[in-house]
């Protein structure tokens, strides 16, 4: 006998702290399991933002190109009356897509839009009192579609953004 206990005494407690080690390695394991799930789900949360983020820029690119895209069209458009209608389709389409992700500056273009139509009204007023019967009906015709188009564009922007702007010419 050592220490002063028997043989079943010391199985006893043999067992006792066999089954306490079992225990803490159970415990352990649970809690690598658990941290290995919660590992787990937020690569899958960090996954779903990285696919979101890729989705929204595919959607949406970036602002310089929205804008850059949209000074082009607009160049075309006011300088040949043959692709305008078009050109005032694409920009508007632009402009429609743009107009809750980048409010302010579809706003901004709309006002210089606005500024730009007002002198090319007064351009093309000027260009019907004179010239050749052909710069006549090109500048009629690009007056009424400018005038509608933006007529259009200033009127959806108006009634989601009225209190940013005044559109009064």
């Amino acid at each position: 006998m050592l220490l002063g206990l028997n043989w079943d005494t010391w199985i006893s407690l043999a067992s006792v702290l066999i089954v306490g080690l079992m225990a803490i390695s159970a415990e352990r394991s649970r809690r690598g399991a658990r941290l290995a799930r919660n590992d787990a789900n937020l690569a899958r949360d960090d996954a779903r933002e990285e696919a979101k983020e890729a989705r929204r820029v595919a959607l949406y690119p970036p602002r310089r190109k929205v804008w850059d895209d949209l000074v082009n069209i607009q160049d075309i458009t006011l300088t040949n009356a043959a692709s305008a209608s078009a050109g005032f389709l694409a920009m508007r389409s632009i402009l429609e897509a743009a107009i809750h992700i980048y409010p302010k500056e579809v706003l901004d273009f709309l006002e210089s839009m606005r500024i730009q139509y007002l002198l090319l009204e007064s351009a093309f007023d000027i260009l019907e009192g004179g010239g050749a019967p052909i710069e006549k009906r090109d500048a009629r015709e690009r007056k009424g579609v400018a005038c509608d188009e933006i007529t259009d564009l200033l009127g959806k922007a108006r009634g989601v953004f009225a209190e940013h702007i005044d559109f009064s010419g």
